[in-house]
């Protein structure tokens, strides 16, 4: 089995990439976790030894490294690691989004950690959500910034052109038009694709041990950054095969360039930002 090598213990590695590792059958001593710090986490009942990061002093050909930290430390950090193997594969939590960063890697085997992309293809390969012709999908509370723009493609494939018109985003996409509306706030979001408002689809034992159960008040915005967690080990697995699918770099900074039109024309973030400049001057 692959060898995992995962750089960062917080929050997303514990509750989402440690989960997806174990759910596709990677054992404690698979898995090789360093951080600032050394210290020892408790993720479901598995107690994981954490490394100082300096400890890193080769990595094999066929591991693959994920690398969940602080955006702004990213940089370092794959330069470390490119720099110990420049052949290794390696998974980014957050996109890049500086385009000489990006260029600077692209010739690198790396990929973007965009679970939500992969969420939606696995509701489509699981025949969940049917995509027509032409569709239109409207995300009320449930999209957060490239998140919300990798789902969208996921289902519509690719946006065309998007603009935003008084805190509501239009995507205009090669299979419909996607709509966005409302701050995030997933558990009182919702999703509708074609008027048929999505809920949790049918999960094997497995997965529903993955998510974390079903409760009373499941749908699919309310149970999003769960069900991510499947998108996620759809990703690593897929990662994982010779001829992979995945999303590169130059995608991700796409998506992110994409997102950043979605609350640019936020009237309540536009009335936030002129009260806080008003009130900074009689200061």
């Amino acid at each position: 089995m692959t060898k995992f090598i995962i750089v960062g213990a917080g929050r997303r590695v514990q509750q989402d990439l440690l989960p997806a590792l174990s759910f596709l059958g990677y054992k404690k001593e698979d898995v090789f976790i360093f951080a600032k710090t050394k210290k020892n986490i408790l993720v479901r009942n598995i107690i994981y030894d954490v490394k100082k990061f300096t400890e890193i002093k080769e990595i094999d050909d066929k591991w693959i490294v994920y690398i969940a930290v602080p955006a702004n430390i990213s940089e370092f950090i794959i330069d470390q690691v490119l720099e110990t193997n420049p052949r290794v594969k390696i998974i980014i939590e957050t996109p890049i989004n500086n385009f000489l960063l990006v260029n600077k890697y692209n010739n690198y085997n790396i990929c973007v950690a965009e679970d939500a992309y992969f969420l939606g293809k696995y509701l489509i390969l699981n025949e969940f959500i049917k995509i027509k012709n032409f569709n239109i999908l409207f995300m009320y509370k449930s999209a957060y910034s490239y998140h919300g723009i990798a789902f969208i493609e996921s289902l519509l494939s690719k946006i065309f052109f998007g603009f935003s018109v008084f805190g509501i985003y239009f995507g205009i996409c090669k299979k419909g038009i996607a709509l966005i509306f409302g701050e995030k706030k997933y558990e009182a979001g919702g999703i509708w694709l074609n008027s048929k408002k999505l809920n949790l689809p049918e999960l094997t034992e497995s997965e529903k041990k993955l998510i974390g159960g079903y409760t009373d008040f499941d749908n699919l915005s309310y149970r999003f950054l769960d069900l991510k967690r499947i998108g996620l080990v759809n990703l690593i697995n897929n990662f994982i095969k010779e001829n992979y699918f995945s999303i590169s770099i130059s995608e991700g900074f796409n998506h992110y360039k994409k997102s950043k039109i979605i609350d640019k024309y936020n009237l309540k973030i536009i009335f936030k930002k002129v009260i806080k400049t008003a009130l900074n001057k009689l200061t």
